[in-house]
């Protein structure tokens, strides 16, 4: 009696998951499991990290919905409850990039001596500096886009930076298509973020940062900044989490 009621409970929760990842995929009552799986993962890196621990719990549902299923298995262990619940608790109220990401941006304005920038650049490993003029976006350092405005410049002796203000950096270098930067909003979710460094590099597009705003404008002061170096800081909430 007491496994009947186990076996039953296990399949109401593994019922509440599926309808859940059916309403995010937009599946149909006779799409399979693995289809809505396919669906959901190219937009949810939660789902995409735990495809092979569903498919697990899946098998589990189909042998508990046997009717001899006393002849396959005895008990399930509480982990399998504990994992359906925390995803479908993850997958309801999914973790933004706020959240997680949200921290004090380094800044810097087009008056300000590129020296004095790149140094600190440097001492702190910031990858990506978001400029502002007058609370108004107004370009990107990062390491690439330095690199090639001293490429242009070494050959004519122009590549010197010393009491040189960033405003004498051509803003063309501050907006390098292999660099791109954008901008997304504070209620994003994290499952997301995979997606769009993936996205882009599917697009032949070099995402190089995504700068967190209130609303996603980019004339917002950042609250937070995603870049590649960033991304492995989701796969550990992730499993801190599950």
């Amino acid at each position: 009696m007491r496994n009947t009621l186990i076996w039953e409970t296990f399949i109401q929760e593994f019922k509440r998951l599926e309808s859940k990842l059916r309403a995010i995929s937009r599946a149909g009552d006779n799409d399979r499991f693995y289809d809505i799986l396919d669906k959901v993962e190219k937009n949810n890196y939660l789902i995409k990290t735990k495809r092979s621990l569903l498919l697990d719990l899946y098998a589990l549902r189909n042998v508990f919905a046997h009717a001899d299923r006393d002849k396959y298995i005895a008990e399930i262990k509480d982990i399998a409850f504990e994992e359906i619940k925390k995803i479908t608790k993850l997958l309801s109220n999914p973790p933004t990039v706020a959240e997680v990401f949200q921290a004090e941006v380094f800044t810097a304005s087009p008056n300000e001596i590129t020296e004095v920038v790149l140094r600190e650049m440097n001492d702190k490993l910031y990858t990506h500096v978001p400029i502002y003029q007058n609370g108004k976006f107004y370009g990107t350092l990062s390491e690439s886009t330095l690199l090639s405005w001293l490429l242009d410049n070494i050959k004519e002796g122009r590549a010197q930076f010393y009491k040189r203000l960033i405003k004498d950096i051509k803003r063309e270098y501050l907006f390098n298509e292999n660099d791109i930067v954008d901008f997304i909003s504070g209620t994003t979710s994290i499952f997301e973020v995979q997606a769009m460094f993936e996205e882009a590099i599917e697009k032949g597009r070099r995402l190089g940062a995504l700068v967190i705003t209130k609303s996603g404008k980019k004339d917002e002061l950042p609250i937070g900044i995603i870049t590649a170096w960033d991304l492995p800081r989701i796969d550990q909430y992730i499993e801190s989490s599950i």
